[in-house]
Order: structure tokens, then C-alpha cells, then sequence
């Protein structure tokens, strides 16, 4: 088919596959083909617009040519189009065309045009009088946008002729014209001197969005310093390029060979030429599905300031592999219609991440909007940017300024002193006519000492921006070292490297030599050596523009070794942010266990947080390898935090020495007189209550210890305040009673984890009373109970997940349970209790140890027995009190006794929790030690039970004496499996082989803990021998049927989601082992999870027979094809076939069930089929 016959096509896609052989031909011969121009001029298809508009710049200049490019101003697609058609025949371009077509009704078609206008005379004359009375006109334009545009031309020409006339304008039209004349006067300014520097100026093209796609208060109100940076640009000449050679450009960047359209690129951008011309074919290559041309493109349009389609970039902002070169190339201005039609939530959050690396603070409110997406990055990044512009993000240089003046002013911080307060007021008691004034004890957690730095996730985003030498800082310097240095133009490397041994001496000495390495690409590994150890004799090294100049050649072994020496020398922190960016661009490879190796050999002094290292995204042996760095993480910021907790208790202990003289003079002062408590003293003793020390404690929650069993410093000022603190009293239901506990509950949970945190929550949340005595309240102790179980590496239970989940309303609590719980099986029991009944009596905990509801009111009690805080128990037993995980209980309640002797057989001490009387007690740095409980009963802490009643104790002590019971009652049953529960988690492979040979031989003792077993191995999955152990557990019949519904659809979506070996396997002995109304009801809710393997598994367990259990398989699809569920015809076919089988063994039984809907109309139809 000829060229003609193509233009005269009635298809679009021969039209526009067309203009590109046309416009060659324009090339070689401009009166070609001139008889199709009269067709061309009525082309409307858009496809073919944008092809045929670019074209029209090849042919010389006519009116009717402009004129019909000019009326496509109306379709928005093709606004950059016409605008570079009009820029590239400026000189030629006859501007009354433009004010011709003003009085168009389109509004939007005339603001484009004002629009232009604008930009044409920023750097032009004035108009002609008529063309000045048009613009008037359109003043009183109905269109608001048009009057502004209208108004800011006004400006512009009032202030470089004030003889312009305005009368017959309105007043307020009038003053806005005038009061806007200096910023006019300013842009003519910047304009004049950048005629004088140049005769030659480089065109400045702005993207499409910055003249027309954004605010046209953007438009109108330029910034001046933008202004004065294009006219220093614009000093850089230009050449044009020869047509012969344009045309072998043209060629070649269309060429089908990616390597051939690279070529050409890195031609262009290494030629002096004026790129103009080729604006076309290098914007399409940003489309060019080879990464390698699209980043070569992209850095040419940045370069030269090329007009391109903003819309390509956001999309391929998608691709993580480009994402960040797009974001530091800054090419893009976002606009608010941007996010209006942006879906990809992965691009809206590279939009965010733009602004923010832009320092744009005008989008708030629009980015507001996504604060509640479903993506948790994309949430972060909108809480990030909000933080930006309220100013709570800070740079590194304002962190390190605070933390210095912080440490000086600690340093400056002399002792504070004490205020006694005493109980029931709340005022600070003196002595008479002393003039001492209360003192306050701060115990602060910032000390002096050796700071070690954190490394979190808003660090990385601060320093990942790093600055690099631009293109004409390279030149210059490469330049510098020609002239100063023989070796830079030597092309053999043995000749170059003896001529840099030579300058040796020299080159230590040079301030740029790294700006130098990076400037010339160094690609031999003999050199680059030696240009590091040159490197490494220097100091004050650039760490991020090191990194960056040698990460290209580091995975040779000797660069390697050599470039670690130096880095393990260089800041610490800012070598970290590096290879962590570094590792999320490269994410697998020999780059990728480079960075890995160098991370591992340079963290030593840094916290570093393991949220930044999301293991998801890799796979196979990077996989390993990340695991592996994560787990040296952990072992390091455990060494940290113990080094701090020691630092900080050495210090407050030297503090506190000091403190002590101060204390006691100011004690004797006062004269308070604390009563001792003898044991043949009724409790509720003086009216006179007993004082209370206020801690005032600052930045408690910096040392995340604090619940693990290890004292925070407002303890140790407690501790040397024993003596006077002998006992404290609350009141309730109106009378006195001591508020002890007879366990520690720390020492309890050491001693037995699975029991005593189950059964904590289930007193909290089924009692609805808190441990601290609060009825109807528990948010005093939910956040210290789950960071108590996070310091101890403790892995929740099925039932235990399922009651906190339900209770926590706190949204920013719920997530902190992501540390205990897999968040994907917390976010399914949300779901859950939306859509689903919850099953309590028959959660696993109720199951397991046959517990019954704490709810009964036994109000009969045994005479003889004692009452201590809250608990009923043996007159024979000896108690100590303890304190709860309450923070303002976490004082160390010691009461000063005298000594009662009890009987010292060995029988008749009666232990409620652990097999061993409470001789275990924390010390200071929390571990435990044997306190003594000798024979004698010298020391040991017991109570008298001489002039106690039952009618003195409240009624709460009842119902603990019922908890107390319950519970002993559970631990009657021997529970082995404890430890292997509770350490499942930190990944032994000893106890995951314990695990394996118990399941192997004895997996009958493995019954009671099934969940939590479970639970623990699918955190566990990247170990073969977890598989291997989840292998013999799902072909155990019994085994299956003690796990419950949340369980097993945790195996399944976490096996599905990463299916490794064997993982097919176990699908298959779940489909035929596992419980089969329970296996439907998970296979329904899953199956968006994977729809080929969800199908496949229940149509392999339509196989299996069930007749006697077809009430509840019934009863499971009732509930489903109630929420009138969306399924395609495959699926709706699987699950017929299941009910299919389950007709054909019950018969006309289903019928009897009470059914409705589509599940009645399947019933009904395979009935008369069969």
C-alpha cells in the first residue's frame, strides 16, 4: 500500500503508522507529499493528532497550518502538542491568530490561550492597541479563570507602558492590575539579563503540567529564583544538529535492537547538540520498555529541558525498579488532578514520596484523602507528609543539634530533690516553721553516656536523597586533574598506575580526588584499588558519594576488603542508610550479597530498626541472607539495650548515693513518723495513712526493657526508700484492706507462660476487672501486659489472640500486638467478628484444660483461712506481696513484719502456682534469685491471722479464692509442652528437632497445645524441618481435630502465600485429614486467596465421605450463600460438585435441614437428578 493510499485509509492505525514515513520524507524533501496537507488539515482522530502535530514542525510556518494546530487546544490531550508546535515557530508565529480565536464560547479553550499569551509576551514586547482592547474584553468574561488569566496579562503590559490606558476599566479590576505591576517589572528584569549574558539561549521547555495541567495561580505567579537558575543554564551553548546526522538519529532511536536505540542515547548525551529537534523520538523513548533507554531518556530530558507527557512517567512510576531514578530525576510537578485520577495505589504513594523529596507543602489536604487506604505504605507515606508539613520531620543536622544541646543540658542538671506526699492529700507536708520546700525525684532516663544512635524508618527517607556531583561539576574537575596530572590521559593501566604512584603524595592531598574517582568511571580493578588506598589515607571522606563511586566494582574481592576497611572507619550511620537504599534497588544478584556482607561487617554501634528489613519481597538465597542480617541485627540491639539498661543503673546508683545525705536531713526535718505494722495489729491501723513517694518519670517509655523483668531507674530511687514506704492502702466498698497480691506475676509467668498468660487475660476480660483492682476499666494494663509479653519473646495462643482482639478498641494498641501475633491472622479475626459467631465454649484454651467461666459467686468460706489483698488462702501458707504490671504500682511493696514462726514440715506449706515455694524474687537487674526461706522462718514474710474475721474482708476476696482454685485445678495437668511453646519462636533448631521427634513418636502429648504448636511452627516455615514437622501433624487425624477454625485458616493462607516444598503436601493431608465441615468453612473464606489451588482442594475433598457430618457441612454453606457471595462459573461449579456428593450419600435428609435460597434451589435440583 502507498504512502497515499495510507493517509487516505479509513483506519486510524495505518493513518497514524503513516505520518512517521511521511514526516522522513518532509525531512528530505519539504515540498513533498504537499498535495495531502488540505486532507491532513481534517484529521480528528486524537491517535493520528498526535502524531501529525509533531510532524507540522519539519514544514515552514503557515496560517493554515498554526490555525488548525492552534483549535486542538480544545482536546487536553494534545495541549502539549500544539504548545510545542508554537514554541518552534515563535519567531514566525502570527500572534493576531491567537487573539482572533478569544471570543470562542469553549472557556477552556479560551483560558489556554490566555494561558499562551502569557508565557509569548514574559518575553516579548507589547501588543498593538486593538489587541489590548480584545484582552479588556475578556475581563468581563463569565469564567473565573479567564478573568484572572485576563487580569495577569494586564499586568504585564501596564507595567512595562503605564501609558496603557484603564479608565473604562472597573475600580477593583483597576487596583489588582496596578498592585500586580512589580512582579511584572521583576520577570522583565531576569528577562534583560539574560538577553545580555547569551545571544544564544537554550530553550527552556517546561513539562506540560507547569505552563497549562497545573493551578493558574502557578502559572501566573512565578518564583524568581526558579527565573535566575534557567538563566544560568542558559549560558551553556548549543550546537544544531546537521540534518545527515539527524536523520541517522531518527533512525536509529525508532531501531526494533535496544542496544542500537541505547547507542544513539548515549550519543546524544555526550554531543554538544541542541536536542530540540528530537524532542519526539527521545520523549518516546520514556516509554521504551528497556530500562536501561528509559533512564538514559529520562536523564536527557531532565538535561535539556525537553517537553514531555507527564502521564508516561506516573505510570511507570509503578515499576520499583525506576520509581526512585523518576523521583530524584525531578522532572515532575504534581497537581491536585494527579490524585483525582491516579488509582494505582503504589503510584499515589511515589506522588506523595515526590512531594515530599520537592518540599511541597501545598497538597495536604488532598493527600489527607488516602490517610484510610488499605495499603499500610501508602498510609505511612500520608502520615509522613503530614508530619512535613506541620514541621515534625527534621533533618540529620537538627536531630544532632538537639541531642547536643539535650546532652549539655543533662550535663548542667544538678540533683533535684524529693516531695514526700502524704496518702489521701495531695499536698506536701513540712514541718512546722522550716523553711525547706518540697523537692521533687525525677528519675530521667537520658544519663550521660556513650549515645548510641537509632536508625529508623523516617531516617531512611531523610538521608536516602543524597547529593552527587552534576554533570558540570564533573567536567570541571576531570578538567583540573588533566591539567595538573599526567596519569588521567595515560590509556595503558601499568604505565598509569606507576604514574599515580609517582603523584602519590600529591593526590592525599587532593580535596576532590573522590569527586574525581566518581567523575571518571574507573572500570579497571587495578586501578580503582589504588585509588582507594590513596582514599583511605585521606580524612573527612564523603561516605554516600564513596559508596556510590565504588559499589559498581565492589564485588571483586580485593575492592571488597578494601572498601570495608575504610567504611568500618567512616560514619557509621550514614554507611547504613546507604546500603539500606541500596538493598531495596538491588534485590538480588552478587550486588545485593555485597551490600548484605558490608552491612553485616559494619553495624556495631547502631540501633537499627527490623521493620526495615521485609523479608517478603525476596526470595530463594537473598531470602537466607536477609533472614540471616536480621537475626545479627537482633543479637547486636539486644547488646545495645543491655549496655544501656547497665550504663543507666550505674549511673542512677551514683545519683542516688548522692542523693541519699540530702533525703535524710530533709526527712529528720520534716519529723514524719512511719508506723511499723506489728502482726498483732489490725490492718486498717492509723487515720493517719502512710506516706506515698511521687516519681516523677520522664522518657519511661525510651528503654523498651522496662517490662521484661529489669527495673527502670524510677525503681532503684524507690529502693533506697524502702524504709519509709512500709505499706500502702486503697479503699473499696468502703472499707480498708491491704492491696497485695500473693503472686508475683512475673515470676509466675517465668515459671509457666502458657498458663499464667492465659489465664490473666481470660480473668481480665471475662471478669471484666483489671489486675490493679479497676472494675470496668483494663486500658490501665494492656499496653504493659503486651510489651511484657513482646520482652519475653512470647508467641499468643489461638484464644488468647481471639480475647484480646475482641476487647482492644485502641487502634494504635491493636497493631502493637503485630509483635505477638502474625498480623495477617489478627486482621482475619477483625474480619471474623464481623461475619461470624464467636465460638468461646469451644475455643481451644476452654477445650484444652476444661476451664469453666470465672462467673460463679461462691460465697462460702472455709474457717481458718486468712485474707491478703484479694486472695483466700491457708493460714499455714507464707506470702509476699508484689507488685502488678500497673505502672504506678510498680513500686516494690515490702512490709516491715515481725517475724512469726510456722510449721516447718515440709507438708504443710501449700504452694497455688509453682511446685516450689516462693523463694524466687526479682533482683535489680531482673533475673531471678533464691531468696532465703530458711527453717528457722527467720525472714520470711508471713502474716497473722489473729483478729481476722470472714465479715472484715471484701467480697472480691470470694471470687478469688474461685480464680485461685480454677486455676491450680489447670495445672494439675502436666504441661511439658510449655518451654517448646514459648521458644518456638526464637527459631532453635534444638527445640524445633525436640518438636519433630515428639511428633514422630509421641504425638499424643502434642493434643493439648495443637494451637499454639501450630501457631508457633508458621513463623517458623522458612526452616525445612518446621515443614517436615507440619508434615507428620497433618496427617494425624486426632492431631487436626483439636485445632480450631482461626488456626487452620492461618496454615492454610500462609502456606498458600508461600508455598515452598512439601507445602503441596500438606494441603492434600489437610483436604483428607482435617475435619471437613471446618475445612469448607475455611476453603469459602480463602477463596480470594488463590483460586486455582482453593478449588482444586475442594473438589479433591468432595472425594471423602462425611454422611455424618452433613448437618454441619449444610449449615457452613447456609451461612455462605447467605451473604450472597460473587462467584464465576468456576468456581460456582466446584462448590455444586461438593453439594453434588454430599446429595448423593444423605438422599432427601438435606431436605429436613432448614435451608433457603440458592442453597435450597442446588438441593432441590440435584434431588430430581439423582
Amino acid at each position: 500500500m502507498s504512502l497515499e493510499d495510507e493517509i487516505l485509509s479509513k483506519s486510524c492505525k495505518e493513518r497514524a503508522h503513516a505520518i512517521s514515513n511521511l514526516e522522513k520524507s518532509w525531512i528530505a524533501d519539504k515540498s513533498s507529499y504537499s498535495n495531502l496537507i488540505p486532507t491532513l488539515l481534517k484529521e480528528k482522530n486524537v491517535v493520528v493528532l498526535e502524531q501529525l502535530i509533531p510532524s507540522f514542525k519539519v514544514l515552514p510556518y503557515t496560517a493554515d497550518i498554526a490555525v488548525f494546530v492552534i483549535q486542538n487546544f480544545k482536546t487536553p490531550k494534545l495541549k502539549p502538542k500544539v504548545v510545542d508546535y508554537l514554541n518552534c515557530k515563535k519567531k514566525q508565529l502570527d500572534i493576531q491568530l491567537l487573539f482572533g480565536l478569544l471570543e470562542d464560547k469553549n472557556p477552556r479553550f479560551v483560558q489556554c490561550l490566555l494561558l499562551y499569551l502569557i508565557e509569548y509576551y514574559n518575553v516579548q514586547g507589547l501588543p498593538t492597541p486593538e489587541q489590548i482592547e480584545t484582552i479588556k474584553k475578556t475581563l468581563s468574561n463569565a469564567d473565573a479563570s479567564i478573568r484572572k488569566c485576563s487580569v495577569a496579562m494586564m499586568q504585564i503590559f501596564y507595567g512595562r507602558d503605564k501609558t496603557v490606558d484603564l479608565s473604562d476599566l472597573k475600580p477593583i479590576i483597576k487596583k489588582e492590575i496596578m498592585e500586580g505591576t512589580s512582579a511584572s517589572e521583576k520577570r522583565e528584569v531576569i528577562n534583560n539579563i539574560s538577553e545580555s549574558n547569551t545571544q544564544k539561549t537554550h530553550r527552556v521547555v517546561t513539562s506540560t503540567d507547569s505552563s497549562f495541567g497545573c493551578e493558574v495561580d502557578k502559572a501566573l505567579n512565578r518564583n524568581i529564583k526558579k527565573e535566575e537558575e534557567r538563566v544560568i543554564e542558559s549560558e551553556i551553548p548549543r550546537d544544531k544538529i546537521p540534518d545527515d546526522k539527524l536523520r541517522a538519529f531518527m533512525e536509529n532511536l525508532e531501531d526494533k535492537s535496544w542496544k542500537i536505540r541505547l547507542d544513539a542515547l548515549q550519543q546524544l548525551q555526550n554531543s554538544t547538540y541542541d536536542l530540540y529537534t528530537l524532542t519526539k523520538e527521545i520523549t518516546r523513548r520514556l516509554r521504551d520498555p528497556n530500562n536501561m533507554v528509559f533512564l538514559l531518556a529520562l536523564n536527557l530530558v531532565k538535561d535539556q529541558h525537553l517537553a514531555f507527557e507527564k502521564e508516561v512517567l506516573l505510570q511507570k512510576l509503578a515499576d520499583k525498579k525506576l520509581q526512585e531514578r523518576i523521583k530524584e530525576a525531578n522532572v515532575i510537578e504534581v497537581s491536585k488532578e494527579d490524585f483525582s485520577t491516579q488509582k494505582n495505589p503504589e503510584v499515589l504513594k511515589m506522588m506523595i514520596e515526590i512531594l515530599l523529596y520537592q518540599k511541597n507543602k501545598e497538597f495536604k489536604t488532598v493527600v489527607n484523602q488516602f490517610s484510610g487506604s488499605a495499603r499500610k505504605d501508602l498510609r505511612d507515606a500520608v502520615c509522613e507528609y503530614a508530619d512535613f508539613c506541620e514541621g515534625k520531620v527534621k533533618t540529620g543536622n537538627e536531630q544532632n543539634t538537639n541531642t547536643t544541646n539535650l546532652n549539655a543540658a543533662i550535663d548542667k542538671t544538678s540533683v533535684e530533690p524529693l516531695t514526700i506526699i502524704a496518702h489521701g492529700s495531695g499536698i506536701a507536708k513540712t514541718a512546722p516553721n522550716s523553711p525547706v520546700k518540697p523537692i521533687t525525684v525525677s528519675a530521667k532516663t537520658g544519663l550521660q553516656e556513650d549515645m548510641v544512635e537509632d536508625i529508623t524508618r523516617i531516617d531512611c527517607e531523610q538521608n536516602k536523597n543524597y547529593k552527587l556531583p552534576t554533570t558540570q561539576e564533573q567536567q570541571n574537575v576531570i578538567l583540573r586533574f588533566t591539567k595538573r596530572y599526567a596519569f588521567t590521559s595515560e590509556k595503558d593501566y601499568k604505565n598509569k598506575l606507576e604514574m599515580m604512584m609517582k603523584d602519590e603524595e600529591r593526590l592525599v592531598h587532593e580535596q576532590d580526588l573522590l569527586s574525581y574517582v566518581y567523575s571518571v568511571k574507573e572500570h579497571n580493578k587495578v586501578i580503582n584499588l589504588q585509588f582507594l588506598r590513596i582514599l583511605s589515607e585521606q580524612s573527612g571522606i564523603d561516605v554516600f558519594l564513596l559508596c556510590e563511586t565504588f559499589v559498581r566494582t565492589f564485588t571483586d574481592d580485593r575492592i571488597f576488603e578494601q572498601l570495608l576497611t575504610i567504611l568500618q572507619t567512616c560514619d557509621e550511620k550514614k554507611t547504613i542508610l546507604y546500603f539500606l537504599a541500596f538493598i531495596r534497588k538491588h534485590k538480588k544478584g552478587k550486588l545485593f550479597e555485597c551490600a548484605v556482607k558490608i552491612l553485616r561487617g559494619i553495624i556495631k554501634n547502631c540501633s537499627v530498626d527490623l521493620e526495615l528489613f521485609d523479608s517478603s519481597r525476596y526470595m530463594g538465597k537473598e531470602k537466607q541472607l536477609l533472614a540471616e542480617l536480621r537475626d545479627a541485627i537482633g543479637r547486636n540491639n539486644h547488646i545495645i539495650r543491655e549496655n544501656r539498661q547497665k550504663q543507666r543503673f550505674r549511673e542512677a546508683k551514683i545519683r542516688e548515693t548522692e542523693k541519699k545525705d540530702v533525703v535524710n536531713e530533709h526527712l529528720d526535718e520534716q519529723k514524719i513518723e512511719y508506723a511499723v505494722v506489728e502482726n498483732d495489729k489490725s490492718i486498717n491501723s492509723v487515720a493517719t495513712g502512710a506516706p506515698e513517694v511521687k516519681v516523677e518519670q520522664k522518657d519511661v517509655s525510651n528503654d523498651p526493657g522496662s517490662l521484661s523483668g529489669n527495673h527502670e531507674e524510677g525503681e532503684f530511687h524507690i529502693q533506697n526508700f524502702q524504709p519509709f514506704v512500709q505499706y500502702s492502702q486503697r479503699k473499696k466498698d468502703g472499707k480498708d484492706f491491704e492491696n497485695y497480691f500473693t503472686e508475683d506475676i512475673k515470676t509466675l509467668f517465668e515459671a509457666r507462660r502458657i498458663e499464667a498468660s492465659d489465664f490473666i487475660i481470660k480473668h481480665i476480660f471475662e471478669e471484666k476487672e483489671c489486675l490493679c483492682g479497676r472494675k470496668e476499666s483494663t486500658d490501665c494494663c494492656l499496653r504493659e501486659l503486651i510489651s511484657y509479653f513482646t520482652a519475653c519473646n512470647y508467641v499468643l495462643s489461638s484464644y488468647e489472640a481471639e480475647k484480646l482482639v475482641q476487647m482492644i478498641k485502641d487502634e494504635k494498641l491493636l497493631r502493637t500486638m503485630e509483635r505477638i501475633y502474625p498480623k495477617t491472622k489478627i486482621m482475619m479475626l477483625k474480619n471474623e467478628m464481623s461475619n461470624f459467631k464467636n465460638h468461646i465454649g469451644r475455643s481451644f484454651r476452654m477445650r484444652e484444660y476444661n476451664m469453666s467461666p470465672l462467673t460463679k459467686k461462691n460465697r462460702i468460706m472455709a474457717d481458718g483461712n486468712i485474707k491478703i489483698g484479694r486472695l483466700s488462702i491457708k493460714n499455714d501458707t507464707h506470702i509476699q506481696g508484689v507488685p502488678t504490671f500497673s505502672l504506678h504500682n510498680e513500686v516494690i511493696r515490702s512490709r516491715k513484719l515481725s517475724s512469726e514462726k510456722f510449721d516447718k514440715k515440709e507438708g504443710n506449706s501449700y504452694y497455688t502456682i509453682t511446685d516450689k515455694s516462693f523463694n524466687d524474687s526479682l533482683n535489680i537487674d531482673g533475673s531471678l534469685n533464691d531468696s532465703p526461706i530458711r527453717k528457722d522462718g527467720v525472714g520470711s514474710p508471713a502474716l497473722s491471722t489473729r483478729k481476722r474475721s470472714l465479715e472484715s474482708s471484701p467480697r472480691s476476696f470470694q471470687k478469688y479464692e474461685l480464680f485461685r482454685k480454677s486455676f491450680e485445678k489447670r495445672l494439675s495437668t502436666t504441661t511439658q509442652n510449655d518451654c517448646l511453646i514459648s521458644d518456638l519462636n526464637k527459631k532453635d533448631k534444638s527445640v524445633l528437632q525436640t518438636i519433630y521427634e515428639r511428633a514422630k513418636n509421641d504425638i499424643a502429648s502434642l493434643f493439648y497445645v495443637a494451637n499454639s504448636l501450630v501457631t508457633g511452627l508458621v513463623s517458623n516455615l522458612d526452616e525445612k524441618i518446621a515443614i517436615d514437622i507440619l508434615m507428620l501433624l497433618s496427617s494425624d487425624k486426632s492431631f487436626l481435630s483439636e485445632l480450631d477454625y482461626m488456626t487452620l485458616k492461618m496454615l492454610h493462607s500462609e502456606i498458600i502465600k508461600d508455598i515452598q516444598d512439601k507445602g503441596g503436601d500438606i494441603l492434600i493431608n489437610l483436604c483428607l485429614n482435617a475435619p471437613v465441615p471446618l475445612l469448607i468453612k475455611v476453603y469459602l473464606n480463602i477463596l480470594n486467596v488463590n483460586k486455582e489451588i482453593i478449588l482444586k482442594l475442594i473438589w479433591r475433598n468432595s472425594k471423602r465421605k462425611y454422611a455424618s457430618e452433613y448437618v454441619e457441612i449444610i449449615n457452613v454453606y447456609e451461612c455462605f450463600f447467605s451473604t450472597n457471595p460473587v462467584l464465576d462459573e468456576m468456581s460456582f461449579k466446584i462448590v455444586q460438585l461438593h453439594v453434588c456428593e454430599l446429595v448423593r450419600e444423605v438422599g432427601e435428609k438435606v431436605l429436613e435441614l432448614p435451608t433457603s435460597g440458592v442453597l435450597r434451589k442446588i438441593l432441590c435440583g440435584m434431588l430430581e437428578h439423582t
